[in-house]
């Protein structure tokens, strides 16, 4: 008992004493007095084992002109904190200053896959050359399968002959049909900067998404986007103008294409903290003469906060769209409000978790029935749950769940689902 007294008192003692060799450490290299900073890091052996030690006495060794010094120390602290991106950043910007290029490109590889604030993503694209480009070319593909407990968003067979035969209408309803499902993606981007014109810069992006389902085929989707625009960057701001074309295939016919500009502006407000707004003007056409009376065009703004605590990535979007019909058709005419909150977990070694919540409002011009007064309101939330692991660099695996729950006055829109997903995608 007073041998197990005596260590715990000689290893709070201990850790007193190295905060505050810590904090006298600190305050020299505040007012730049190096030399005395290593000094006093080097004697504290109680703190070798505090990642913030080795990184200080990497800056104070780098303030000194100490490269290899600095380099032993930083790369100390990652060995204590393998997933510390600021030690990271560190090292890779002082591997290219010593042209250790290859061990500078592995480090930025490698970084490519986790959250960074802005003030560190800005500090990592510095490491770039004028000639190249860092991450100007992005690409990933991916495989899942899971499990869609109602793919085909129904209420119910009980619930639309219910609604059905108060209308006086025979109409085939489909019960809720569960299926598996196994669905892939494919995603690339590209950014080129004009040489010529400082600052501004041409991008390019496409996506697909598809889902093919074991039991319900009728529903299976095909999705594609291509995107292309023009940006400026000034400071810590930008703005990109995209012109972009959707197409979908979805109830075994090429359903909908839609011709879209959005233009976007970001700001980096501080080091850990960005807004971006948008507006958009989507023009939605049926490509089936029969669905072509739902055509509509859709004006929208939106704005987003993005921040960096500590390990995780945090957000807030919003967005208020005005939905337009181009003839007389039931339910095409509306207003849509929606916000979302998540975030993204670094929880290092690969692993992160994250989440997100998504709240959408919508208000229609159309009454529920052909002869009553109450006017069509949905309310969508949904929640999602994810957690993920990056192996072999460039390898992440997946765990996805979501629950979505549309409520709505209009018996045949009111529906819940759950949705669990295992994929596996490559980043490029």
């Amino acid at each position: 008992m007073i041998n197990k007294l005596t260590i715990s008192l000689l290893f709070v003692s201990s850790t007193f004493l190295s905060a505050a060799v810590m904090q006298e450490a600190q305050s020299a290299f505040d007012k730049n007095e190096y030399a005395q900073t290593v000094k006093l890091l080097r004697q504290d052996v109680s703190g070798y084992a505090d990642v913030n030690h080795h990184i200080l006495w990497g800056q104070a060794q780098e303030a000194l002109g100490n490269d290899d010094q600095a380099l032993s120390a930083y790369e100390r602290a990652l060995m204590i904190d393998n997933s510390n991106v600021d030690v990271m950043i560190a090292l890779a910007r002082l591997y290219k200053k010593v042209k250790m290029d290859d061990d500078a490109g592995k480090l930025i590889n490698d970084l490519s896959t986790y959250v960074l604030s802005p003030a560190q993503r800005s500090a990592l694209s510095n490491l770039g050359s004028k000639k190249e480009s860092l991450n100007n070319f992005r690409a990933s593909a991916g495989i899942s399968t899971g499990y869609d407990s109602n793919v085909n968003a129904s209420a119910g067979a009980g619930n639309l002959d219910a609604y059905y035969q108060d209308l006086g209408l025979n109409v085939l309803t489909t019960d809720v049909a569960g299926s598996g499902f196994v669905s892939y993606k494919a995603n690339a981007s590209y950014v080129h900067e004009l040489g010529e014109a400082k600052g501004f810069y041409a991008q390019g992006d496409a996506n697909f998404y598809g889902q093919n389902n074991f039991s319900a085929s009728d529903f299976d989707t095909y999705y594609g986007r291509a995107s292309a625009g023009m940006g400026y960057k000034y400071s810590d701001y930008s703005v990109y103008v995209p012109l972009a074309y959707d197409r979908v295939y979805y109830l075994e016919r090429d359903l909908l294409q839609t011709y879209a500009i959005a233009p976007i502006l970001n700001a980096v407000l501080n080091k850990n903290l960005l807004i971006s707004t948008g507006f958009k003007y989507q023009i939605r056409r049926y490509i089936n003469e029969n669905d072509s009376s739902r055509d509509d065009n859709v004006l929208g703004v939106n704005a987003a906060l993005i921040g960096v605590m500590g390990k995780s990535l945090v957000y807030l979007k919003g967005s208020l769209e005005e939905y337009s019909a181009q003839e007389n058709a039931t339910f095409v005419e509306k207003t849509l409000f929606s916000v979302m909150t998540g975030f993204t977990y670094n929880a290092g070694k690969g692993y992160s978790l994250g989440g997100n919540y998504r709240f959408r409002f919508a208000q229609f011009t159309d009454p529920v029935k052909p002869d009553s007064l109450l006017i069509r309101r949905d309310i969508y939330n949904s929640l999602n749950l994810n957690a993920s692991k990056v192996f072999m660099k460039n390898f992440q695996a997946t765990l996805d769940y979501k629950f979505i729950r549309n409520a709505s006055n209009y018996v045949p829109a009111d529906y819940n689902k759950n949705i669990m997903t295992l994929g596996l995608q490559y980043n490029y």
